[in-house]
């Protein structure tokens, strides 16, 4: 496959230097202005309703690796960089709202050039960068790196076109200080997951459910949860304007 850059499985995009990209990621919509208008106004609602708990709301969309890496592509292949991204920020920054919004795009893509954050046969990003945006996201501002070692892991992309290799990527090596008291309830996907052991480190109670599957903005909420974060990656961020995540 490396010679062709061709993969026999229609899932997975062959890409320069053997990088390897999800295809559902060139898929996904672009999101028309009714669109993100919907998923800001059921985040402002939501963030209203918490906070009349105390409690506050973060919501984050994780750009796809296309996104912080498009210099892996195969030239064939021309992507709208960050559109639903770009144009979800603008609609947030026009607005005085009562959530945090982070789109980790422009954060990673300033990084990369030092730091590597995804790598070349997963999709998903690896335990360094799931750090960092898991102190931004719970201190609301950037860190000083971390010392870093390496790790191992299967990509899940080389899986799926029958290769099975394993790559070295990178993790931060910390110490993390005793757990606070507070409590974090989590609506994450397959990215959030990188998310849950920083979180189960720092906050006594951590409760998560796949964003796909429970709707944050249906959830019955039992008013004591601290921090609430609903992440979600930039290929689905459209589930958020579906009729499945209705009020």
């Amino acid at each position: 496959y490396y010679v062709f850059r061709s993969s026999a499985n229609e899932e997975v995009v062959v890409g320069k230097d053997a990088w390897l990209y999800l295809t559902e990621t060139f898929t996904s919509p672009v999101l028309p202005d009714k669109d993100l208008g919907l998923i800001v106004d059921r985040l402002q609602n939501l963030a209203l309703s918490l906070e009349s708990s105390g409690s506050k709301l973060v919501f984050s969309v994780v750009p796809d690796k296309k996104t912080v890496y498009p210099e892996y592509l195969p030239g064939r292949l021309s992507i709208l960089e960050g559109e639903n991204l770009l144009a979800l920020r603008k609609v947030v920054e026009a607005g005085g709202f009562d959530f945090e919004f982070y789109d980790l795009s422009e954060y990673f893509i300033d990084l990369k050039q030092d730091l590597m954050l995804y790598s070349p046969q997963d999709t998903h990003w690896n335990r360094y960068a799931a750090y960092l945006a898991y102190r931004l996201l719970t201190s609301g501002e950037e860190v000083e790196l971390a010392d870093k070692q390496t790790y191992s892991r299967a990509g899940d992309l080389s899986r799926l076109i029958g290769l099975n290799s394993v790559e070295e990527t990178w993790e931060p090596v910390i110490d993390f200080s005793q757990a606070s008291d507070f409590s974090a309830l989590l609506f994450i996907d397959s990215f959030g997951e990188g998310l849950l052991p920083f979180f189960r480190e720092e906050f006594s109670v951590v409760d998560n459910h796949h964003v796909m599957e429970v709707c944050p903005f249906s959830f019955e909420y039992s008013g004591k949860e601290d921090f609430v974060l609903v992440q979600i990656a930039e290929r689905d961020l459209w589930v958020l304007a579906s009729s499945y995540c209705e009020l």
